[in-house]
């Protein structure tokens, strides 16, 4: 733990937290709660809540078969300004489910469940939570090309629908990220998977309001309303940021060519200076929004993809970001990261040349590191009875021993050392040491 937490340290690496485990099969989507209590995961195999702070796997209800196989896409929908979290999911045979937190329970509840459009995979949800209305306005999409807007109100545990669009046989258009904008109409945003076109419907006739053309596949999507931006998985080598007012391409954050397509997330994170996004070679890539360069990457695994990703922005200024594989097949562990990055003043060191604060930053990182050296210089040099300095000399000698020989060495030096101080027989079993008391032993 010290070296590694040391290094880390040193380097300025995000810190893996926890590795959450329970999910058989690929997990296709997750989502922070709005106040970064919870995490939801969706899979093949069902529906998961984590508690952040508690570290565990929270209680869900039992549910048919048909209602809980195969989540495709999770939403959260606590407004601001509401005190009890609620989530909804939509999975592979077309059933939108509604869940609320029970604290009393330590675990959620279902509030409403449905089957709605022709009954296909729901494939991305979105919620309005920052209007002010007593129901959340929702949007999904559908495999069977289904655009649809409903209204849920939690407290009397109503949905219903407010507009619908089906896409021809002649249209390549099934939805794979949606967006409510941010002006008074509440207007739509879809984002098209296999044509790669930005679509904006009015909020209110669901007219067709303008169309941009952003690449040839969109593998995911995530906005920026303030800003007007999207940033989208190209299905190439990374993803690409655009504006979503006149679908000008801005940046390309490049990851590798990809030796399959496969989907992946991605997402702004710090505020917005930051974009965090997946791959299908195991890492996990955190990007500088404004140049586009590479700032950490997540080493998530070291076969298989990395392609079910999401962030949080805490309000201690760290970055939350959870990890997972949507192509996995048997165990798939969710990998909970914490990113601390750099403030805006820190951080202009890089641009604005050296600053003492900058300056300072690095002799520590420089002191730390050859402390770091020292110390495990002196614990080996101890265990090997002072003759540490000895090593290079053996070494480079004309009958330097080879690897078994130098481990057998170490080895002997270490028993011999231990045997000194601690007065106790070490017996060599094989590749076991068995401690044999010569003294009282309590």
């Amino acid at each position: 733990m010290f070296p590694t937490a040391m290094i880390d340290f040193v380097l300025g690496r995000p810190k893996l937290v926890k590795k959450f485990q329970g999910h058989k099969g690929p997990v296709n989507c997750m989502a922070f709660s709005p106040k970064g209590a919870f995490l939801v995961s969706g899979g093949e195999d069902g529906l998961r809540v984590w508690d952040l702070h508690a570290m565990k796997e929270l209680r869900l209800p039992d549910q048919n078969i048909d209602e809980k196989n195969y989540v495709a896409s999770v939403c959260w929908l606590m407004k601001p300004y509401e005190s009890v979290d609620t989530l909804c999911y939509g999975n592979g045979t077309g059933f939108l489910v509604f869940l609320q937190h029970c604290p009393s329970q330590n675990g959620f509840n279902i509030i409403h469940s449905c089957r709605i459009g022709g009954g296909r995979e729901i494939s991305t949800i979105t919620a309005d939570r920052d209007s002010h209305d007593a129901s959340t306005r929702i949007a999904m999409g559908t495999r069977d090309k289904y655009v649809q807007v409903w209204t849920f109100d939690a407290n009397t545990r109503t949905l219903l629908l407010c507009n619908s669009k089906v896409y021809g046989e002649s249209h390549e258009v099934i939805p794979k990220a949606l967006a409510f904008d941010n002006n008074s109409e509440r207007d739509l945003y879809v984002f098209g998977i296999f044509d790669g076109g930005l679509y904006k419907y009015a909020g209110t006739k669901f007219d067709l309001i303008v169309r941009h053309q952003l690449g040839t596949q969109i593998g995911n999507a995530a906005t920026d309303l303030n800003s007007k931006l999207c940033v989208v998985d190209n299905a190439k080598n990374g993803f690409d940021l655009y504006r979503m007012d006149t679908g000008m391409f801005v940046r390309k954050f490049t990851t590798r060519d990809a030796t399959r397509i496969n989907p992946k997330n991605v997402t702004f994170a710090n505020d917005l200076q930051a974009v965090v996004g997946g791959s299908n070679h195991g890492v996990a890539y955190i990007f500088e929004r404004n140049t586009g360069r590479v700032l950490k990457m997540l080493k998530h695994s070291k076969r298989g993809g990395v392609e079910t990703v999401t962030a949080h922005d805490n309000n201690d200024g760290s970055v939350a970001i959870a990890t997972a594989s949507s192509t996995a097949i048997g165990s798939n562990e969710i990998l909970l990261w914490k990113w601390k990055p750099k403030t805006q003043a820190e951080g202009s060191v890089v641009s604005r040349g050296w600053s003492f604060l900058g300056f300072i930053e690095v002799v520590l990182k420089i002191v730390m590191l050859f402390s770091t050296i020292a110390y495990f210089s002196g614990l080996v040099n101890e265990k090997l009875g002072g003759r540490l300095y000895e090593l290079p000399r053996v070494m480079m000698g004309p009958t330097a021993p080879n690897h078994q020989e130098l481990h057998e060495l170490v080895r002997q030096a270490v028993l011999t050392q231990m045997q000194e101080k601690q007065g106790v027989e070490l017996e060599d079993k094989g590749t076991e040491m068995k401690k044999v008391a010569l003294g009282k032993w309590m």
